[in-house]
């Protein structure tokens, strides 16, 4: 079942299908209790402590870090429309997640954003574009590197400055 559309939102361990329903994404994730439920790996909980919270911007980095970590997935909701944030190299389970969760409760004409944070590759359709597109098996139609200028920054699914600081 989708989360209620007026709940807020939840998180997706997109390779195992755990998926819980929250009140405030960092707060619940934050706890290692609920870490450990969305199977998030013990060597990422212990490094929670060394991102500071309170800002938004303090918030931010840790969930991007985190989603960067561990194949976990950001889902919020507002009434006719959902977001769906990850950051994989690899979209396929992901894209599985998004699929899954949606055929338990969005109509045709649900909006849906999806984002991956890892490539730059982000998509807004709705809910029957996407169900058609991942159904017939075209996951590049879904989500792909929109612009040579997007492509450019990105090599491998990591963004050039992260190459030339290796």
């Amino acid at each position: 079942m989708a989360i209620d559309m007026y709940s807020g939102g939840g998180w997706i361990n997109y390779q195992t299908g755990q998926r819980f329903i929250i009140d405030e994404h960092e707060l619940w994730i934050r706890d290692p209790k609920n870490a450990r439920k969305l199977e998030v790996p013990d060597d990422v909980i212990k490094q929670f402590k060394d991102f500071k919270s309170g800002t938004p911007d303090q918030r931010n980095a840790f969930l991007t870090w985190l989603m960067s970590h561990a194949p976990i997935m950001r889902v919020r909701e507002h009434k006719s429309h959902a977001a769906f944030e990850f950051s994989t190299r690899y979209k396929t389970d992901a894209l599985a997640a998004v699929r899954e969760y949606g055929r338990k409760g969005f109509g045709p004409f649900t909006s849906i954003l999806i984002a991956n944070l890892r490539t730059g590759e982000q998509a807004s359709m709705l809910w029957s574009e996407f169900k058609e597109r991942f159904d017939n098996g075209d996951l590049e139609s879904i989500l792909r590197l929109e612009s040579k200028r997007q492509l450019k920054q990105f090599i491998d699914g990591r963004p050039i400055r992260e190459l030339l600081a290796d």
